[in-house]
């Protein structure tokens, strides 16, 4: 009796054993089967694949508006003729298509791109290169794509998460909206309104008004020239150049800087930490505002009649008139 409670002691104890080298051999081919599986997803995701391009043209339209939310980039450019040529570059994976769709409804051309598929998986963008006429009203939405307008001479809305947008040389007025994407506007004869929060921005041109406002890049409008300037800046500095009858100029810890030749009637300068140094034609100001640690070195002549005024508040930012 011993001998075979000894041999059923023996045989019930390695029968379980089987069972979990068998469990641990199926759970280790099942995970190596899922790594191999996420492997060529992750591959195949990564293969781009060139769809091709295409061409269409439409009769003189008034207005354009591109959606691009491909991560593609759109590029705009003033046509000699009164057709607008679009032509788009589309690109995708296996895992990924680009759609791109097209509406014509009086005078005005719609365009929207997006990507079907695999979510957050793959490789998908449309890109734009569009020729309109001469005055076209012109409006773009991107996600990561960069944006570049040249010589489009229209009214422009451009909007983009975090690309880049340019646009080189334009008659009419010009808004920009980007979250951390540089923007760079050269040679625009009309208002510009520019909103960033973490992207710089550089302006040269003409207009009415110039408003300006960033959370930490810095404001470069020295070459931009309209009777009323608003630059404001939470960390990076701001250049303002002359030109402008009202400036309102204000930073929290940026430094500020105004150089103008031309007269003005107020110019407005409001900073926490950052110093401001300006330079200004000879003549008679009003000089108001407090430095509350900063020091004040006032190179000109001063008088509480003075019809041009400067106002400078600051923290402990010091103030450099000449």
């Amino acid at each position: 009796m011993t001998f075979k409670a000894r041999g059923l002691y023996a045989s019930s104890s390695k029968e379980p054993r089987r069972s979990r080298v068998g469990l641990w051999l199926v759970l280790g081919l099942v995970l190596v089967a899922a790594v191999g599986a996420v492997t060529a997803v992750a591959v195949l995701g990564r293969v781009g694949l060139d769809r091709g391009s295409q061409v269409e043209t439409f009769d003189a339209p008034t207005a354009v508006e591109i959606e691009n939310e491909t991560g593609g980039e759109v590029e705009f450019a003033g046509g000699t003729g009164p057709e607008m040529v679009l032509e788009r570059q589309m690109h995708g994976s296996p895992l990924k298509e680009p759609v791109d769709e097209v509406e014509e409804n009086e005078g005005q051309v719609n365009v929207e791109a997006h990507c079907e598929g695999v979510p957050f998986i793959g490789q998908c963008s449309v890109d734009y290169m569009i020729a309109v006429p001469e005055g076209t009203a012109v409006s773009v939405e991107t996600i990561s794509g960069p944006i570049t307008v040249s010589n489009v001479d229209g009214v422009l809305d451009l909007s983009t998460t975090s690309g880049r947008v340019d646009v080189d040389g334009n008659v009419g007025d010009v808004a920009v909206e980007t979250t951390s994407g540089s923007v760079e506007l050269a040679g625009v004869e009309g208002s510009a309104n520019v909103e960033t929060t973490s992207g710089s921005v550089t302006a040269a041109g003409s207009g009415e008004s110039l408003d300006v406002s960033t959370v930490s890049g810095s404001l470069d409008l020295a070459e931009f020239g309209a009777d009323v300037v608003e630059a404001e800046s939470t960390s990076g500095s701001v250049t303002v150049g002359g030109g402008f009858t009202t400036a309102e100029v204000s930073t929290t810890s940026g430094n500020i800087e105004v150089a103008t030749e031309d007269a003005f009637d107020l110019l407005s300068l409001d900073t926490v930490s950052g110093s401001s140094d300006v330079e200004v034609p000879d003549g008679t100001y009003r000089i108001t505002g407090e430095s509350v640690s900063g020091g004040r070195s006032i190179g000109v002549e001063t008088s509480s009649d003075a019809e041009a005024h400067i106002d400078a508040n600051a923290i402990s930012g010091s103030l450099t008139v000449n």
